[in-house]
């Protein structure tokens, strides 16, 4: 199952003094990606992260976000939706 989980931050933080921790959650990041369970990671307009998740359940993404450094110091949360296929194209053709 598709999700698409945009990120969203729990209060102010100065991440201009917080190396550390970023440094861990690109590593955690990239060993969700190398597990299949992030396919794709961007950042929008106002700099949120946007992950496109592969898995079974909103519950195991959720379960699985929670492990990123950055969820589990409360610095961030994010907001989890399935994304359908478009079925449009069943009206043309």
């Amino acid at each position: 199952m598709k999700m698409i989980a945009i990120e969203h931050e729990m209060h102010e933080v100065d991440w201009n003094n917080s190396g550390a921790i970023l440094n861990e959650e690109a590593r955690a990041v990239y060993d969700m990606v190398l597990k299949g369970f992030i396919r794709e990671t961007y950042f929008n307009d106002e700099h949120q992260a946007v992950l496109v998740l592969e898995c079974d359940s909103i519950e195991v993404a959720k379960h699985q976000l929670a492990d990123l450094p950055l969820v589990k110091e409360g610095f961030i949360t994010f907001d989890i939706s399935v994304l359908h296929p478009y079925d449009g194209y069943s009206r043309i053709i």
